[in-house]
């Protein structure tokens, strides 16, 4: 089985990629589909990444959420690591929360060789639709260890009592 060697800028010596047609063929859709994505601006290539990432402005970021009941309560956290409460904006209009901020590059001087970086920056918004039994006016949000963490009541909702209908004659 034939391998690759990635080159890296201070390489002087790569070994070729393989040139096996299945392979050739692989690579061809695998690099479409990178140009895609890097077209759409949601991808960043392949190594180096570092080199990558400082062609852009910054990456595409977007943190994780989870929503879920707990106790009569509705629950929406996200992951924010490494970044404070003063870079955050929690925002609610109608039954629509909007949880924005940026998470900015702490600057750093590029070493003779490269720099890499797996990490993330940039602006994002998340916009998390809420069912209508919740209790807007209700919600509360905390910040602590890089954990955004808004709650609000349920409401039970309202069923009709059951009634019986009369079966009467249709009129003509």
């Amino acid at each position: 089985m034939a391998t690759t060697t990635i080159e890296r800028p201070t390489d002087k010596v790569a070994t070729p990629a393989p040139t096996h047609p299945a392979l050739s063929l692989m690579r061809t859709i695998s690099d479409d589909i990178e140009a895609f994505f890097n077209d759409a601006g949601f991808g960043i290539g392949r190594w180096p990444i570092g080199a990558r990432l400082f062609e852009r402005s910054h990456a595409v970021w977007m943190p994780s959420v989870e929503v879920q009941e707990h106790e009569g309560r509705l629950v929406v956290r996200a992951d924010l690591p490494g970044m404070t409460r003063d870079q955050i904006t929690v925002a609610l209009a109608e039954n629509l929360l909007t949880i924005e901020g940026e998470r900015r590059a702490s600057s750093r001087e590029k070493t003779d060789d490269y720099f890499r970086t797996e990490r993330s920056y940039g602006h994002f918004s998340r916009a998390i639709a809420l069912p209508k039994t919740v209790k807007s006016d209700t919600a509360v949000a905390t910040f602590t260890n890089g954990v955004l963490e808004v709650t609000f009541e349920i409401v039970a909702p309202t069923v009709p009592a059951a009634r019986q209908l009369p079966i009467t004659e249709p009129t003509r």
